[in-house]
């Protein structure tokens, strides 16, 4: 029977991988997608595994290097030798200084395969505030000195111009933490987005909460992002509450709002929001947040949310893995029933692929021989 690599990919993501007697290095806690490395499997999907959760250390999942020079590891399920991964390598640029000598992988990091990615503002108000989302690391990165609190439109050009030519920069993504004004921190995008379009062509993604002026949206759009993310994380009242005290107080209808001028403004297939699993919501629930935004044209981006160290927060964990898969499958035929394609999606997150199975039920057609 073929490997259905659909139900591995999700499997990873959940559990994560125990990697214990294997010397890998990584961001273990910090902002963005922490706590693990990007692999490849063997039908070429890309796939965050967290190696270094609350959780992965009790995973049934563990693996075993074989062949150093092509990054090459044997992946078991127990004491059952289940395919081969391909690590991602450290990019070399992670090694060079901008101009104003800052080391490189302070201001930008590689996401999946080819997106550059960076925090362009380290710092969130409600952390201050101790409204923090309980599962966000944002300042810890700032804290352990793996980045600097805000980057200049210079040093993420100087960043760019060498990823692209080290061979690992397709797509690129920018995101905030929220400052303590109405913008959101969507002024500070707009000079390094004119700046890196006007010496690149590379598509970007950014990522910020809603901004209460609408008309900002057209502004971030004229200044150069080809795709928005405005993320809830959760469509659910009570639990957006609950985790995410601070941001929940913008209210789910300016989202609504957001996501509706957003979608005129970018176009169909290119905004999207973050649902996470695990943070206590029905798959019910999920599933009819998941559906109301497709119904607006907003792909959900549907990720298993991790338990990083140094937070507090622990993941509420699905029992029954076959509901959660049949979950992702009946977001997938919704998509194609509106005919919402994530492939179609110019940059960032989901078209990067690696922290969820959206895009996968796309591109791979043999798991409908293989559901069973």
């Amino acid at each position: 029977m073929l490997l259905d690599y659909t139900k591995l990919k999700l499997n990873l993501l959940i559990d994560g991988v125990n990697p214990e007697n294997e010397n890998l290095i990584g961001r273990m806690s910090g902002a963005g997608p922490t706590g693990g490395r990007y692999f490849l499997l063997e039908n070429g999907s890309c796939v965050n595994i967290p190696l270094w959760t609350k959780n992965s250390k009790y995973s049934r999942f563990w693996i075993k290097k074989f062949d150093d020079q092509n990054n090459l590891f044997q992946l078991f399920d127990d004491k059952k030798l289940i395919t081969t991964l391909k690590l991602i390598p450290r990019p070399k640029f992670y090694d060079l200084n901008t101009s104003d000598n800052i080391k490189m992988s302070k201001i930008a990091m590689l996401h999946g395969e080819n997106c550059l990615a960076s925090t362009i503002y380290q710092k969130c108000i409600y952390w201050s505030q101790g409204k923090a989302c309980e599962f966000c690391g944002i300042e810890l990165s700032l804290r352990s000195n793996s980045t600097i609190l805000e980057k200049t439109a210079k040093q993420l050009s100087e960043v760019l111009d060498k990823s692209i030519k080290e061979g690992v920069c397709e797509h690129m993504t920018l995101t905030t933490g929220t400052p303590n004004t109405s913008d959101k921190g969507a002024k500070k995008f707009m000079p390094i987005l004119k700046e890196l379009k006007r010496k690149f062509s590379v598509p970007i993604h950014i990522q910020l909460e809603p901004p209460e002026n609408q008309i900002i949206i057209e502004d971030l759009y004229s200044s150069g992002a080809d795709t928005i993310g405005i993320h809830a994380e959760t469509l659910d009242p009570l639990i957006f509450h609950k985790i995410c005290p601070g941001k929940s107080e913008i209210g789910l209808k300016k989202f609504k709002e957001i996501w509706n001028y957003s979608v005129e403004i970018f176009g169909k297939e290119q905004v999207s929001s973050y649902l996470l699993l695990g943070l206590g919501e029905s798959l019910e629930s999920l599933q009819k947040g998941a559906h109301y935004l497709i119904e607006h044209d907003v792909i959900p981006y549907i990720v298993p949310v991790r338990s990083i160290l140094e937070t507090n927060f622990e993941n509420v964990q699905q029992k029954n893995f076959q509901q959660i898969y049949n979950l992702y499958k009946d977001v997938n035929n919704h998509l194609k029933k509106h005919n919402l394609d994530p492939r179609q999606n110019k940059a960032g997150c989901v078209r990067c692929g690696a922290c969820s199975i959206i895009t996968d039920f796309y591109n791979i057609k043999i798991e409908s021989k293989n559901e069973n």
